[in-house]
């Protein structure tokens, strides 16, 4: 018997250098579900928490919390107790909770207010992400870019297409976690349908960190399969 998937996390970053000791996993099988009810989104890699959304890379959330210091000191960090405070079907009659929801009425407003707080880091990396896509795109004397491939599950876009090779832009370090794992699967079902003949994998030193390339286990998956990893 083999597991294909199976759920876990911790509250640590997500991105390590360390293999999955229960051997490697099925991409496509993975739901994306997480910890608490949480949703991976597969492109940008944060997980949907209802209120905010929480990135594993760096384990922290992308706003404040709504508790403010009441959910600790790092009120961007992941929260200790997150069963703690939540009356889900409103039943809940103590006047204890009622007085807290009463104190924390303003605080709540104010959260929702800064709540595009985290949206320019998103859009920032965008932006430079497809900068560097179209850099790529000139160096090759193409303009096919963000081009879709039909894939078991779904579709799966490359960012630029020069002929019959297809190139995965990467800007800084880039680790083996569940998304980039489902973007390599996916990358290798365009191969065996001859979709494409060639994917590469280009990397671009990060302005902001100074890092490049892939973590090992990324590169040993790469090599394993035979996609080309090129640093420009």
């Amino acid at each position: 018997m083999k597991v294909t998937w199976s759920g876990g996390r911790s509250s640590l970053p997500a991105d390590t250098d360390y293999p999955d000791p229960r051997g490697e996993r099925d991409a496509e099988a993975d739901p994306g579900l997480l910890y608490a009810g949480q949703w991976q989104d597969a492109e940008s890699g944060l997980c949907y928490n209802r209120f905010r959304y929480y990135e594993p890379e760096t384990g922290m959330y992308l706003v404040s919390d709504p508790l403010g210091l009441l959910g600790g000191e790092q009120t961007y960090r992941y929260v200790p107790n997150p069963s703690g405070y939540v009356d889900p079907l409103g039943l809940a009659t103590c006047p204890i909770l009622r007085q807290w929801a009463l104190t924390n009425l303003e605080a709540s407003r104010a959260a929702r207010a800064a709540s595009n707080f985290g949206k320019p880091l998103v859009q920032r990396n965008k932006t430079i992400g497809d900068k560097v896509r179209d850099m790529i795109a000139k160096e090759r004397g193409t303009t096919l870019i963000e081009q879709n491939y039909r894939v078991t599950g779904g579709l799966k876009r490359i960012d630029v297409v020069d002929g019959v090779t297809g190139i995965e832009s990467k800007v800084g370090r880039t680790g083996l976690t569940t998304r980039v794992r489902q973007e390599v699967a996916r990358d290798i079902k365009i191969l065996r349908s001859e979709q494409l003949d060639q994917i590469e994998w280009v990397f671009t030193r990060s302005s902001t960190t100074g890092k490049i390339g892939p973590t090992k286990p990324l590169e040993d998956l790469l090599n394993k399969h035979g996609i080309p990893i090129i640093y420009r």
